[in-house]
């Protein structure tokens, strides 16, 4: 069995916004873990983020936590190039 680790998407909004600077952290933290046990990685925060580091860039999420078609067709991506 291959373990995969996949950063978490970022948040924004009223209620999930308060996150986003908390995502960053155990991003980092998932990103050492990787590195260090030699897992794959699918860095689905890198790759959905927006300009500001925290905040989904637009078209990823519609409500602030669920990402839209778009997002599950770059992860979807993700995975089929780590399998």
């Amino acid at each position: 069995v291959v373990v995969v680790l996949i950063t978490c998407q970022p948040t924004e909004g009223a209620t999930y916004g308060a996150l986003a600077p908390h995502l960053v952290t155990l991003n980092a933290r998932i990103r050492e873990i990787a590195a260090a046990r030699g897992c794959p990685l699918i860095d689905l925060h890198a790759k959905t983020v927006g300009p500001d580091g925290l905040r989904p860039r637009p078209g990823i999420s519609s409500d602030g936590i669920h990402m839209t078609d778009e997002g599950y067709r770059i992860l979807g991506q993700e995975i089929a190039r780590v399998l």
